[in-house]
């Protein structure tokens, strides 16, 4: 029998075995635990998985409160709670993969909750599901060969080229590492007005984004990045680099880069590959799509996260709720 035990704080070789585990995700990390407890009310639950005294899979469970509200955030204790996470389970020993998987739905089925797979994990829940989409960069040895599935009708090809070699586009777009306070507050405001011109309601304070920033740039798994046009900011991203996986994450653009067509998130994306080319990524997750598009806003940011070649990968999220 797998002994599945539940722990308020991680064991010393946490990270370490994620790191060792090809699914292995920042999404996973005592940093990940630390920046979600402190500035959204989650509480992180360590699950390790046992054969005797041998870890033989591990999994990072949040039990956090429904919505994202600055009162339902602050009060979670006061309101209904789910059980969250945000990755496949690692499984250590494949010999046990079955016991583990089914000791932990057996554990969820009587709970609320809401999970999420891996993109590229081979096992799975049996949990109520849907299907849901993202789309995958495999990062190859030169930029050159990840970009090479790329839409052959666009037109922005330059603005690759620029980003894979650190250089300014035709219309004077780069981009800059985030590494001062200064510029955490240019971004923020810029994320602001981004997120207020698009109707979402998420809301991050300037010490959630800040304490994000500085914990990425400080332990090396990903940062941010400012794109500019003459020293003026239009754009932004946070990025994670961690155990062979990028993701991007809290874009922010200005309208000035949309209307005057400068292509700057493009950019940013595109650094973001020669990063990974750099670091020896496996993958760049360039974040979720609808699998079946039928507004032209789902449309557009479907063609946008998939012209540089990516491919379109559904998997499963589970939910009760």
């Amino acid at each position: 029998m797998i002994d599945m035990e539940f722990f308020d704080s991680p064991d010393s070789d946490w990270d370490k075995r994620i790191i060792e585990s090809e699914l292995g995700r920042y999404q996973q990390t005592t940093l990940q635990a630390k920046h979600l407890s402190t500035f959204k009310n989650y509480k992180p639950i360590f699950v390790l998985f046992k054969k005797a005294k041998n870890v033989v899979g591990q999994q990072l469970l949040f039990l956090r409160p429904r919505g994202n509200s600055f009162i339902k955030r602050y009060i979670g204790k006061l309101t209904k709670q789910f059980y969250f996470w945000n990755n496949s389970i690692l499984i250590f020993d494949k010999s046990f993969q079955n016991e583990i998987l089914e000791s932990f739905a057996t554990f969820m089925v009587k709970k609320k909750f809401i999970g999420l797979d891996s993109p590229i994990a081979k096992y799975h829940l049996k949990l109520p599901s849907s299907k849901v989409g993202t789309v995958i960069f495999d990062i190859k040895e030169t930029f050159e060969d990840t970009i090479s599935e790329r839409d052959p009708t666009s037109t922005q090809k330059y603005v690759a080229i620029a980003a894979s070699q650190g250089i300014p586009t035709k219309k004077g777009v780069i981009s800059k590492k985030i590494e001062t306070e200064e510029e955490i507050k240019v971004y923020y405001k810029m994320l602001l007005e981004h997120r207020k011109n698009l109707g979402i309601k998420t809301f991050s304070s300037f010490n959630e984004i800040q304490d994000r920033i500085r914990t990425l740039n400080k332990y090396g798994h990903g940062g941010a990045m400012l794109a500019y046009q003459d020293n003026i900011p239009i754009s932004g991203i946070i990025y994670f680099n961690y155990n062979g996986w990028i993701n991007n994450f809290a874009i922010a653009n200005t309208l000035y880069s949309l209307e005057n067509k400068l292509s700057s998130l493009d950019y940013l994306r595109c650094n973001l590959i020669a990063i990974g080319v750099k670091t020896s990524a496996k993958y760049f997750d360039v974040g979720g799509i609808t699998l079946n598009p039928k507004t032209d806003k789902e449309v557009g940011i479907r063609h946008s996260q998939t012209k540089w070649g990516g491919k379109v990968i559904e998997y499963n999220r589970y939910s009760n709720l």
